[in-house]
């Protein structure tokens, strides 16, 4: 997985995700501290096969979602998808221990089909994955 980690989240989230094999990096890494979810958006669609934005910012993405999810993805968000963590920040590292094998296990589902888009909610209890 590629993944880019939204600047509302600790950059130890990268760090756990890059220990863990995948590409992560903060956006501070990348040098986009400020970044609109618009810009994000379209970093993480032009990443090699697309990335999965990882954020705390829910509310403000729901929109984003609406856009890449069929049938109204259009082509140009055919490739990028969203963890959004709804759960408070000293969890967020917890339940992504707790969840990564089930996100890693959809993601290799993901990349054998057409639609390799991974929409993730977590909450404080449970997990929502889109299809």
């Amino acid at each position: 997985m590629t993944a880019i980690v939204d600047e509302n989240m600790s950059p130890t989230i990268a760090e756990f995700l890059t220990a863990r094999g995948h590409r992560a990096l903060h956006v501070r890494d990348i040098q986009q501290l400020g970044a609109s979810d618009d810009e994000l958006m379209a970093i993480a669609e032009n990443m090699g096969s697309g990335a999965v934005i990882l954020t705390q910012n829910v509310r403000d993405f729901a929109p984003f979602i609406q856009r890449i999810m069929p049938p109204r993805a259009t082509p140009r968000l055919r490739r990028c998808g969203l963890i959004g963590f709804a759960c408070a920040a000293p969890l967020i590292r917890q339940r992504l221990e707790e969840t990564i094998e089930l996100i890693e296990s959809e993601l290799e589902i993901r990349q054998k089909m057409p639609n390799k888009q991974l929409i993730v909610r977590v909450e404080d209890n449970w997990v929502c994955i889109s299809r």
